[in-house]
Formats: structure tokens, C-alpha cells, sequence
């Protein structure tokens, strides 16, 4: 499941003169990271899912458990997997996850030749509208561009509608796929979005 914080709300002419300004720096994250990816994952989720994920699950984030995880992503990594996080003037404000698609069991159709996922995009909530969000997003498209990959998928609630809009003006549609979340005792459902990777740059990271 994708989450996101809405990141660019403002006039276009006024975001573009902010962006302007600020420096975007997209990297790898490093282990010094952790404490400050945690923050930005339950934030985040606090923020983009209230009023839709119940409020006991959001509650009941631990940050301990999240440090845990964090520190096995940014040590050991995952197989396949790609992370990146961006700065703006030097404050971490996003990251993103992406790597090869994950089949689940109850979405038809699934068919995933030549299909990567994009796992989650989540941009620290005061940092919305310095284009930190777009920058994790395009440098883990062309990624996965350069692995060979023809499509990307994500997953997204369908009550997300923010997130779906956001997508949408960056060239994702949903292809009519469905699948079911599981929040506590509800269940939530989620449909997938997808675009071409040939619209990304090929180009590989340094």
C-alpha cells in the first residue's frame, strides 16, 4: 500500500517559484537517517490516514518497531529493493520504496510480466510543496527503468483520493485491479494504479 502525504497544494506558479529556490537533493539513505524516517513514517501515516485508517491502528504505531525495521532497510537492505530519500536545503523530507511487483492473492487480473512496484511514497507533512515527493518519485521510477522494467504498479485506497490525484498528474491510471487491506478489524479496499517506465529516464544512478 502507497502512502503519501499531499505535497504540492499550492498555485502552480507559486510552487514553482518556491521549488525555485530550495534545494532538492535525492540519495541512498545512511544508518544517521533512521531516526528521522521513522518520524516521517508515522507521521505521515497519522496525517494522510485519518479519518480513513481506524484511529486505534494510527494510535498504536510503535516507533521502536519501526526503528528496528529501518535500520535492517538501511544496513541489509531487501533483494531487488531500492530506497531513496530527499533533502530539501538539507532537512530529510521524503522517501520513497520501490522493487520487484508483489503478486497479491485476491487481485484479478495479475498479470506482472515486465512489472515493478512502487511500495510507498511518504513526505513529511511541514514539508509538503517543495517538491520532495516528486523528486523520490521520479529517481525511483528511472530505477526501476533502468532494471529493465517496462511497467510500474502501485497500490493505493481507493478512500485515498488525495493520493489517487496526486498520481494521476504523474501518469498513473488505474487499471482496474482491486485487492483488500486489513486495518485492525476493518477491512479496506485498495485499487492499483499503473504507468510506462518509458517515459522515465533510462538513465542509471550514480
Amino acid at each position: 500500500m502507497v502512502s503519501r502525504f499531499e505535497d504540492e497544494v499550492k498555485p502552480a506558479s507559486q510552487a514553482s517559484a518556491t521549488i525555485a529556490s530550495m534545494a532538492v537533493d535525492v540519495r541512498r539513505p545512511v544508518l544517521c537517517d533512521v531516526d528521522e524516517l521513522v518520524r516521517i513514517n508515522i507521521d505521515t501515516w497519522r496525517a494522510a490516514y485519518a479519518g480513513i485508517v481506524p484511529q486505534t491502528r494510527l494510535d498504536s504505531m510503535d516507533p521502536d518497531a519501526y526503528r528496528l525495521r529501518w535500520t535492517e532497510n538501511v544496513t541489509t537492505g531487501r533483494p531487488g529493493v531500492e530506497f531513496r530519500v530527499a533533502e530539501v536545503d538539507g532537512r530529510l523530507a521524503a522517501y520513497a520504496i520501490a522493487g520487484p511487483y508483489r503478486s497479491q492473492e485476491d487481485a484479478e487480473p495479475e498479470v506482472v510480466t515486465g512489472l515493478a512496484e512502487l511500495y510507498a511514497i511518504y513526505v513529511d507533512p511541514p514539508m509538503q510543496g517543495r517538491g520532495a515527493g516528486t523528486a523520490v518519485h521520479d529517481a525511483v521510477l528511472r530505477v526501476l527503468a533502468a532494471q529493465g522494467n517496462d511497467e510500474a504498479a502501485l497500490w493505493v485506497l481507493v478512500d485515498n483520493a488525495a493520493s489517487r490525484r496526486w498520481y494521476e498528474r504523474r501518469g498513473w491510471r488505474a487499471d482496474g485491479a482491486l485487492s483488500t487491506w486489513s486495518a485492525g478489524d476493518r477491512q479496506l479496499p485498495e485499487l492499483r494504479m499503473r504507468r510506462s517506465l518509458g517515459a522515465a529516464s533510462a538513465e542509471r544512478e550514480a
